[in-house]
């Protein structure tokens, strides 16, 4: 998986903040090749309700994890 620590445990703690405790986050697509370069990060967020408007805590979360990486992509 190419995302260090810090990310890892940020992008964590940003979706309980967005999400709710009991959110859990999943990545998927090219960050979970080791031998790939660059890519986006791709999450799915698991959460034990469903929800009406899928569109803005999806928003909120893209946001919250962008300005605290300064709106860096994530290459690792």
């Amino acid at each position: 998986m190419r995302l260090t620590h810090d990310q890892i445990h940020t992008t964590r703690h940003l979706v309980r903040q967005t999400a709710g405790e009991t959110a859990r986050v999943r990545l998927f697509g090219s960050r979970l090749d080791d031998g790939a370069k660059g890519g986006d990060v791709d999450l799915m967020l698991v959460l034990p309700e469903p929800v009406d408007n899928t569109a803005l805590p999806a928003a909120q979360l893209s946001a919250r994890i962008s300005r605290a990486m300064s709106g860096r992509n994530w290459t690792h």
